[in-house]
């Protein structure tokens, strides 16, 4: 059976999915591609996981402030 998702909730899991207490980087940023596949961000993506990206950061300022610098961050 092929259901078809909505993407209204698919792009809500993936706009509000943080990264957890303990979770490094490299994991959070997988899962964000991974709930991505079913967005149709289109040309969006990269950017969107990017400050996704950034955003969750947000328990490391000094990280964040560094990332926020840099202007063609990708």
């Amino acid at each position: 059976m092929n259901t078809k998702k909505n993407g209204i909730i698919e792009r809500c899991k993936f706009l509000t999915r943080k990264q957890e207490l303990g979770e490094i980087i490299d994991n959070y940023f997988a899962e964000l591609k991974m709930l991505s596949k079913d967005c149709k961000f289109g040309t969006l993506l990269d950017s969107l996981i990017r400050d996704r990206t950034v955003i969750a950061c947000g328990r490391n300022n000094q990280l964040r402030e560094q990332w926020l610098r840099i202007a063609d961050l990708t």
